[in-house]
């Protein structure tokens, strides 16, 4: 249960359920193992280095707080849902770095991503997506939004079987291939 900002680390890593109340900035990365709830807007940093979330990560109760993580030139990855807990929406979840999404964004505000994306999973905002980078699915994805923007090219990892369904106003700046 972090209430205060955690700062200096080189590598941190949660094995249990964590509580994230205040900022945590690493050197070096960070991983959460266990269940995350976001229980006010939060900024999770690195030098450069991945951030990986293996449980679920939700909002505390209804409140829709904000995640906003800054990895660099590295990746944040999410291996279990998103926003999924009864009424534990996140707010805007805003990534400078790369993004690796193996599960479900059930439930956000908005996404904004900065660097290169791998979508393996679903995406559903009340808001905006903004992919900056290059977009890869992986399979067929929906993503669901009030406005989903592709700032780079869109490409499907198998074109006889990706399927994309855009539910929203589709913003699209660069090509879609191989879907």
């Amino acid at each position: 249960n972090a209430n205060a900002a955690i700062g200096g680390l080189t590598t941190l890593s949660v094995t249990g359920t964590s509580s994230l109340n205040a900022d945590v900035t690493s050197s070096s990365t960070q991983v959460y193992t266990g269940n995350v709830t976001i229980d006010n807007d939060i900024t999770l940093s690195t030098t450069n280095s991945q951030i990986t979330f293996t449980g679920t990560v939700n909002s505390e109760a209804t409140e829709g707080n904000d995640l906003t993580i800054s990895v660099g030139t590295s990746e944040v990855e999410f291996d279990s849902a998103v926003g999924g807990a009864t009424n534990g929406s996140l707010g805007a979840i805003s990534i400078t770095g790369d993004l690796d999404l193996d599960a479900d964004i059930t439930s956000a505000t908005s996404l904004s991503v900065s660097a290169d994306t791998n979508l393996a999973a679903n995406v559903t905002t009340s808001g905006t997506q903004t992919y900056t980078g290059a977009v890869t699915t992986d399979g067929s994805r929906t993503l669901q939004g009030s406005t989903v923007q592709f700032v780079n090219t869109v490409t499907g990892t198998t074109a006889a079987t990706d399927d994309l369904t855009i539910t929203g106003i589709l913003n699209l700046d660069g090509a879609i291939t191989d879907i």
